[in-house]
């Protein structure tokens, strides 16, 4: 037993040994034969280090898998980005020129919004063969996500994206691998603008019809009320011709009586 724990270096070397439950039975027999009031903390370090070596050995080769099938995901993700980069290049340049009204190669926030609103135009993309079949729902939705979320950032002052900022956010987004969750709440979002968009547009032009019926309803008033006061400027002489017979005749009743 001395010569087991006979200094810390050899000491830890036995407890390790115990923990691997290497022979462990005839180790602590001998220990128990010398102090016997060993056992409870022996039945407890076996039982608490051999649960952590179990636990802890898997874990680790549990933690590398997941880390190796991380990487080989993400990988996976890249290759997929930069091929898709690839085959739409011709797509993402026809984009930009088309956004592009000014031809300064910079794209500010209301070209972005004149070309959301404009759908004509962004179906051409269609007609030129530059899109797959069914992407050109996806990237108008990517363009008003990326419209949308700048207008947050630079609500306060105008600002303006370099091609390179244009396309690596559209990009991003049809890359994305949770890119279908995404562009359906980009959709709901883009639906409630558009009815918001309407909406206001029919406030507006009710405010201007109302604006014209009461134009409209003051000036017939005022014609009214101009032929109503002539058609009493042209009743009261009548009225006084028809009274002067009874007049006379009441001054001759006066001075005849």
């Amino acid at each position: 037993v001395r010569e087991k724990f006979e200094y810390l270096g050899r000491s830890m070397w036995t407890m390790y040994s115990l923990m691997t439950m290497d022979n462990w039975t005839e180790q602590v027999m001998q220990i128990m034969q010398t102090k016997p009031g060993m056992f409870l903390f022996f039945i407890l370090y076996i039982f608490v280090a051999a649960i952590t070596l179990m636990s802890l050995t898997p874990a680790i080769f549990v933690q590398l898998n997941m880390h190796r099938r991380e990487q080989e995901a993400e990988a996976r993700i890249l290759h997929k980005k930069e091929e898709f980069i690839k085959r739409h290049a011709n797509m993402m340049d026809e984009l930009f020129k088309m956004t592009d009204t000014n031809h300064n190669e910079m794209i500010s926030m209301n070209e972005m919004k004149q070309l959301i609103m404009d759908k004509p135009k962004m179906g051409t993309l269609k007609d030129k063969s530059v899109l797959e079949e069914g992407m050109l729902r996806t990237v108008m939705l990517s363009l008003f996500d990326f419209w949308d979320e700048s207008s947050f950032e630079y609500a306060e002052k105008p600002h303006e994206f370099c091609r390179k900022e244009f396309t690596q956010h559209i990009m991003d987004r049809l890359t994305s691998p949770h890119a279908d969750t995404i562009l359906c709440g980009v959709a709901t979002r883009k639906m409630v603008h558009d009815l918001s968009t309407q909406a206001i547009a029919l406030q507006a032009q009710m405010c201007t019809k109302l604006e014209q019926m009461d134009e409209a309803f003051r000036s017939e008033m005022a014609k009214l009320r101009s032929a109503v006061q002539a058609k009493g400027r042209h009743a009261t002489p009548d009225a006084e011709r028809e009274d002067e017979p009874t007049r006379a005749s009441s001054r001759a009743s006066q001075l005849y009586p």
